[in-house]
Formats: C-alpha cells, structure tokens, sequence
C-alpha cells in the first residue's frame, strides 16, 4: 500500500470509530493491569512474616514469689485448722500451729503494703492477699462491705480463683458449712514449724 493510500484511508477513517478504538486499547491494558496487581497481592499474601516476638525474653510475672509464697503459707494454715481446733494450750502442737497462721497473716500483711502494681497479675496478687486478711470478717460496717466489695471486684475483673479451701468472706449462706468442713478434715503440720516450735517450747519449760 502507498503512503498516499495509507494517508486517505486515515482521513476517511469515523472519529468515532478511532476514539472506540484507543478506548477499548486502554480497557484491555488496565484490565491486564489489575489481574497483575491482584495475582502479585495474592502471592504476596501467601508469604508467611517472620516470627519476631517468638525470640523476645518473656518478662517475669509481677509479684510472683509474693503469690507463690502466700499460697504455700495458706496450704499449710488450711491443712493445720483442724489440729489447732484440737490441740491443748501451750502444747507443741499448738505453738506449731501458731507459728504456720503467723507466717500466712504476715506474708498477707507484707502483700498488702506492696507499691501499687503496673499490670493485672500484680493487681490479683494484691487481691489474695486482701482476700486472706478478709476471711470471715464480714459484718454490717460500712468499711467491711467495702472492702470486701472491691476484693471481690477485683478478683472477677483479673480472673482469679479464690485460694483452695477458703472458708469465705462471712456473708455467704454456706460459710459455716465450709467452716467446720475445714476443721474436721484430716490435718498436718509442716516440718520448719515443728523445728521452730521445738525451741520455742523447751524454752517454755526452762
């Protein structure tokens, strides 16, 4: 074809007809654009991350030794109740069991000066410690209820259980039950309290 041929072929050519043209080219090309676009997001998607916080040290739990330390002490007053119920005054098993509910009262006293905690394990820790010194001292004092209140507010919002064997804060309907049922139970005394108790009683006859 001659270049005049080919110049009066594109003077004759519709307006329209080459704008429908060019359009449907720049259809086609961002059509093919975006498959790219989604096929490449797609890819990748399927990428796995790395695992960052895998590597990172975890913290250790606020106030931990003071819980794990107060619960141990609360065993060992639970598992003695029912020998101190029994037991006769002055008497080495009773200067034993003096020596276990000193140790739980004071570690539950040390508990509740502790700085205000920064996170919610610290928070429930401060909580069991509240929770001993409270048991079964409930009564119709403003400050009492209060206490108690926000003990239990606390517990609930941290999630934590009440420390096994726990008689209750005395408005319970069944806090006597569990009461005796603690007093009945077959009971034990641990061995630094025996030794402690050995001294204190020689010094008792002396």
């Amino acid at each position: 074809m001659s270049l005049r041929t080919s110049l009066r072929n594109l003077i004759r050519r519709s307006p329209v007809a080459a704008l429908h043209e060019r359009s449907a080219e720049l259809h086609g090309s961002l059509a093919g654009q975006t498959r790219r676009t989604v096929v490449a997001g797609t890819v990748a998607a399927a990428v796995p991350l790395p695992v960052i916080a895998a590597t990172r040290p975890q913290e250790p739990t606020e106030y931990a030794d003071h819980r794990d330390r107060l619960l141990a002490a609360y065993a060992e007053d639970r598992a003695c109740r029912s020998i101190d119920g029994e037991v006769q005054i002055d008497s080495l098993e009773d200067t034993v069991c003096t020596l276990v509910v000193r140790r739980c009262w004071t570690l539950a006293a040390e508990i509740a000066t502790l700085p205000p905690p920064r996170t919610l394990e610290g928070l429930a820790v401060i909580a069991l410690g509240a929770t001993i010194l409270w048991e079964v001292s409930h009564s119709d004092e403003k400050h009492d209820k209060a206490a108690i209140g926000l003990i239990r507010s606390v517990l609930a919002l941290t999630g934590t259980d009440l420390p096994p064997r726990f008689s209750g804060f005395g408005d319970e309907d069944d806090v006597g039950e569990r009461d005796r049922a603690l007093y009945a139970a077959p009971g034990s005394l641990p061995a630094w309290a025996i030794a402690e108790a050995h001294a204190e009683y020689e010094f008792f006859d002396a």
